[in-house]
């Protein structure tokens, strides 16, 4: 089965262009324009990783992230950031996100962390398959 992501960013292309890079990837895309948006998708599916922007109009990318986590405390999230300071970096983290990107990111940096995020004992696969 592939593994579903919710992407919530405001930015019509970035949320084009992910989600033409992800399916490529072969994971199965929601996208939503704004946080109440996504926080509603994720009520009606649970994904399995949620990538969101940082600032946007409404409910910001902390609070929806928030909001997805009183639905299911161990989500997986990564917030996308043009705005990045220290106390937003700092706030994401306590607050449990996985990972955490400035923009422009490289967007294969990008499909690298949601592999990883996604498939946490690949590394241990492939190295006890060493030998």
């Amino acid at each position: 089965m592939n593994k579903s992501i919710l992407l919530i960013d405001d930015e019509e292309i970035i949320r084009k262009t992910l989600d033409r890079d992800l399916k490529e990837a072969g994971y199965v895309v929601c996208t939503e324009p704004s946080g109440e948006d996504g926080v509603n998708c994720f009520q009606r599916k649970l994904h399995d990783l949620v990538i969101v922007d940082l600032i946007m109009e409404g409910m910001g990318g902390l609070d929806t992230i928030k909001e997805i986590q009183k639905i299911r405390p161990d989500s997986k999230t990564i917030i996308l950031t043009g705005y990045g300071t220290r106390e937003s970096a700092i706030e994401a983290l306590r607050i449990g996100v996985s990972d955490y990107l400035i923009k422009p990111f490289d967007r294969m940096e990008l499909l690298e962390k949601v592999y990883e995020l996604l498939n946490p004992n690949s590394k241990l696969e492939s190295e006890s398959s060493l030998g």
